[in-house]
């Protein structure tokens, strides 16, 4: 039990919690500072865990000490009771030796014969003889309860040492618990503040983009070669359409989802992943873009992101989880390359 215990404290010990320092995610985007969040709710957990198994340990040594302590007690007890059986034992052979010796007339050979286990005290005609059997007793009975003492001081001896090292057990886990709950304070404490930053970063975020909407809005509803393209006035009645993971309709798009239904709409069928949508057409430069051309984020056949341009240096796009479709600059988030239908 007390090899279990270590394992659990050194494994503890050297598991580890690094802890993410604020100062790392000052520049930070949104989405950086959702990782960071994440990875802190991790360490958080992991310092719960490692707390939660070491209160457990302590249980276990607190019953450990307690048994140990009852079993020394118990030992000690017997110690006692040998020394004391010794000690009646030595005083009643010395008692019946010294009244022997004086010819005490109330010396009790019935006595000796049970003390003795002799049957035949009537072949024993010499007091000496007598004699020479107390004391062999006397020898004997001394030489057993030194045996058993020092088994019974030999087994104390093993528990005193255990309880040593289930002390010092407890002292090390007493410790490591005080240092994890520190750690959890402050990982409680750092996890508050990436929160709150993040809350805030979304917040800018969201106001950028709204404003890049509105200027981008201005720009395609201003330009009639923008706003009568069918497939650009089609998009532009879906924005502020929340983003949905793998969202179709107009309940909820993703990136791919929102272009497959507005093309469909006009008559176009594509595919419904940014993967596949991107093999289709011709390649085309970004200084050469037209309204109705597709951007892709990533390669062709692997590409991660799709959006519409609309011209004027603009485009839309269902962005991410949390946001909605929206115009935005090309400038502000520049595609990796461009396909035209």
């Amino acid at each position: 039990m007390i090899k279990k215990i270590m394992s659990v404290i050194t494994m503890v010990l050297m598991a580890g919690v690094v802890l993410i320092s604020h100062s790392e995610t000052v520049n930070a985007t949104p989405v950086e500072t959702q990782a960071a969040i994440k990875t802190a709710q991790t360490d958080l957990s992991k310092l719960n865990n490692n707390i939660s198994n070491l209160t457990v340990t302590a249980e276990q040594l607190k019953n450990q000490m307690t048994a140990k302590q009852t079993q020394i007690t118990a030992t000690q007890g017997t110690l006692d009771q040998t020394n004391a059986a010794y000690t009646a034992q030595v005083k009643l052979i010395e008692g019946n030796l010294q009244q022997l010796q004086a010819k005490d007339s109330s010396f009790n050979l019935a006595m000796l014969d049970s003390l003795l286990d002799s049957r035949n005290l009537g072949d024993l005609f010499q007091k000496g003889a007598i004699m020479d059997r107390l004391m062999d007793a006397k020898v004997s009975n001394a030489t057993e309860t030194e045996d058993l003492a020092k088994q019974v001081t030999k087994q104390k001896q093993t528990l005193e040492s255990q309880q040593t090292k289930l002390n010092e057990l407890a002292k090390t886990n007493t410790e490591t618990l005080t240092s994890l709950n520190q750690q959890k304070t402050t990982a409680n404490t750092q996890l508050k503040q990436l929160q709150a930053k993040y809350k805030t970063e979304l917040a800018a975020q969201a106001a950028a983009a709204e404003a890049a909407n509105k200027v981008g809005l201005k720009a395609a509803t201003g330009n009639p070669a923008i706003s009568n393209n069918a497939i650009v006035k089609t998009t532009l009645k879906y924005i502020g359409v929340p983003y949905v993971w793998g969202g179709t309709s107009p309940k909820g798009f993703d990136c791919s989802g929102l272009v497959q239904y507005v093309f469909a709409l006009n008559g176009q069928q594509l595919p419904r992943t940014s993967q596949e949508q991107s093999k289709l057409g011709k390649d085309v430069a970004l200084k050469d873009l037209q309204p109705t051309d597709l951007l892709f984020w990533g390669g062709v056949g692997t590409a991660h992101h799709v959006a519409i341009y609309i011209g004027n240096g603009y485009f839309i796009q269902a962005p991410q989880p949390g946001d909605h479709v929206r115009v935005t600059k090309l400038t502000d988030y520049v595609p990796d390359f461009a396909r035209r239908l």
